[in-house]
Order: structure tokens, then sequence, then C-alpha cells
């Protein structure tokens, strides 16, 4: 081998061992946060339920509307952090493929964003039938919602001409 192959062969190999030293780390950095975020999660879980409980009936259809979708999306959470936590164990992808329809995960992810929504005065209209999916459904909501999410946040809004203003870009 000569002594440029066996340089570059010994660069790579140091460059295997930092991604693997930094892969460990990562690991580790994700099981403790998601570790540590759980016991903030129950007590959001358990109140909310109480209010729920509570004071549900006491409460307008708008109030009993919020506390059933903090209770959702507590649980939601929930499973995204044993998610974090499973991959911090893993180190790969959580779920397999697998075929779904796009009505839930719209429906879950509007669902999460209304008050956004109608704080921005948007409309999210999702344009003819959507064909089915193979995927893993929880990620696409993860992604859908970041999509969604970001789009009502950043887009500054339609101006008086109706043309909009192009959001944050130049």
């Amino acid at each position: 081998m000569s002594a440029t192959l066996r340089a570059k062969a010994d660069e790579l190999a140091r460059a295997v061992t930092e991604l693997r030293r930094i892969n460990q780390e990562l690991e580790e950095f994700t099981y403790v946060v998601s570790h540590d975020l759980k016991e903030p999660l129950r007590t959001l879980e358990a109140f909310s339920t109480f209010l729920a409980q509570d004071y549900g009936d006491k409460l307008a259809g708008e109030g009993q509307e919020y506390i059933r979708h903090l209770v959702l999306a507590s649980r939601r959470l929930g499973l995204l952090i044993d998610d974090l936590l499973t991959l911090s164990r893993t180190g790969r992808v959580i779920h397999s493929p697998r075929p779904f329809d796009w009505g839930p995960p719209i429906a879950t992810v509007l669902g999460d964003l209304h008050g956004l929504i109608q704080k921005k005065q948007a409309v999210v209209a999702v344009e003819g039938e959507l064909p089915p999916c193979l995927g893993d459904p929880e990620r696409i909501m993860q992604l859908l919602a970041n999509l969604i999410g970001n789009g009502l946040k950043y887009n500054q809004g339609a101006t008086p001409d109706g043309t909009g203003s192009g959001g944050r870009g130049p």
C-alpha cells in the first residue's frame, strides 16, 4: 500500500472513530433529555386530567375543547418522548413503514394548530383526495406539524392587493 493510501486509510479510521464517539454522546444526551422530560410531562398530564374531571362540566364548550386538546397533546408528547428513549437505545428508525391514510394525521395536526391557525386568520386546505401512503404515520405527522406550523409562523399573510408578502425572504 502506498504511503498516500495508507495516510488516507488512517484518516478515515480516525474519522470513523470520532463519528462513533459523537454518536454515542448524542445517544446518551437524547436518553438523558427524554428521561428528564418525562416527569414534567406526567405532571402536565395529571393536572390536565384533573381539570377535565373536576371542572370540565363547569366550562363552556370552548373551554372543554381546550382541555381536550391539552390532554391529547400531552399524550402525544409522551409517545414522542418514549420514541426518543427508544431511539436513544437503538440508534435507528423507530417504526417500520406501513400503509396509512392521510386523514387522521392531517386532522390531528390541524387540531393541534387550531389556535395558531385562528390567530393568523389562516386557511389550511387539502386539495383533493390524497392517495394512501407507505411510511411511519407518527413521523409524517411530525413533518406535517413542522411544515404547517412554520408556514403559519413565518408567513406574513396576504397584502391588501392579495399578492402576499413573501414571508421572511428578500
